[in-house]
C-alpha cells in the first residue's frame, strides 16, 4: 500500500510518454507530479534526472521555489573535470539513467539513441559532452534546453557545467550557479575559499612579476597551474583560493605573471 511520497521514491525514475501512457502506464509521470519535493523537481543537481510530470521549467513552480534558488546560490561555478565527474554521484547516477532511457523497449520514446550517446559522452569527456556530439553531427540543443526534435524531458546540464555551459547574467533564469547571488561571469576575479567567494578588494593581493620565455603554447596552462600551486602552497591554502594573472603574452612568447 501507498501511504506516502516515501513510498513511491522507485518510482521518480520511471520513464512515461505522455500523452499516451506508455512506457509504465504513466506511474514516473504521476509520481513526479504528485510527489515533486521527494522525487527532486526543485533540485538542478541529485540524483534524479527524469522532470516529465514535475511542474519544472523556466518560470514554474518548482524552478521558481525557495529549494532551487537555495541550490543554485549554495553551487559554485567550479566545474568539476571529466575524471572527476566519473567519480561524481549524481553525475554517475544521470549518465545510468540515461542509459536505461536508451535501452528500454519502446517503439513510441523518441531521441533512445541519442539518449546512449549522450550518456557515454558524459562519461568519456565530462562537460565537454556537446563538442562530442556535435562531431558526431548530432543536434543535441544547447546546454539549458535539449533539442525539441529528440522528445527528452530530462534536467539540463549547466548546474554542473557552469564554465562549458558559459553561465553569465544572460542565463540567470536558468539552473547555472548563482554564488551568493552573484552570475558566474561576475566571479571571474573572484577566488573560491572555504566554498565562499571573495573578490579584489576583499582579499589581499600581492602584485610581482616574472618573465618567462614560452616556446611552446600547450605550455602556457600548465605554468598558470604551477604557478597558481606553488603560491597556495606557499599560502597554507588550497590551490582555488589564489588567482593568477596573467596579461596577453607580448610577440615573442614572453609571459609576464
Amino acid at each position: 500500500s501507498i501511504a506516502s511520497c516515501a513510498d513511491v521514491l522507485p518510482f521518480c525514475d520511471s520513464i512515461s510518454k505522455m500523452p499516451e501512457w506508455e512506457v509504465d502506464g504513466g506511474q514516473g509521470f504521476l509520481t513526479r507530479m504528485l510527489c515533486s519535493e521527494t522525487c527532486g523537481c526543485s533540485d538542478p543537481g541529485g540524483a534524479f534526472v527524469h522532470v516529465q510530470g514535475c511542474p519544472y521549467g523556466r518560470n514554474r513552480p518548482c524552478q521558481s521555489s525557495a529549494k532551487f534558488k537555495a541550490a543554485v546560490q549554495s553551487a559554485t561555478c567550479e566545474e568539476k573535470s571529466a575524471e572527476e565527474l566519473r567519480q561524481f554521484g549524481p553525475w554517475i547516477s544521470w549518465i545510468s539513467k540515461l542509459r536505461t532511457f536508451g535501452e528500454t523497449p519502446s517503439r513510441i520514446l523518441l531521441g533512445q539513441n541519442e539518449s546512449l550517446l549522450l550518456a557515454q559522452a558524459m562519461w568519456d569527456h565530462g562537460c565537454d559532452f556537446g563538442n562530442n556530439l556535435s562531431a558526431q553531427n548530432i543536434t543535441w540543443g544547447e546546454c539549458t534546453e535539449w533539442s525539441s526534435a529528440l522528445g527528452w524531458d530530462f534536467k539540463t546540464l549547466e548546474f554542473f557545467c557552469p564554465t562549458t555551459c558559459s553561465c553569465d547574467r544572460g542565463k540567470t533564469n536558468s539552473a547555472c550557479p548563482q554564488p551568493q547571488g552573484i552570475t558566474c561571469d561576475e566571479l571571474r576575479d573572484c577566488v573560491l575559499i572555504e566554498n565562499a567567494y571573495a573578490c579584489r578588494g576583499e582579499v589581499p593581493t600581492l602584485p610581482g612579476s616574472l618573465d618567462i620565455n614560452i616556446p611552446d603554447d600547450t605550455l602556457e596552462q600548465p605554468l598558470i597551474l604551477a604557478l597558481q600551486s606553488s603560491l597556495a602552497a606557499a599560502a597554507g591554502v588550497s590551490a582555488a583560493a589564489v588567482k593568477v594573472e596573467l596579461p596577453p603574452p607580448p610577440p615573442g612568447r614572453r609571459l609576464r605573471a
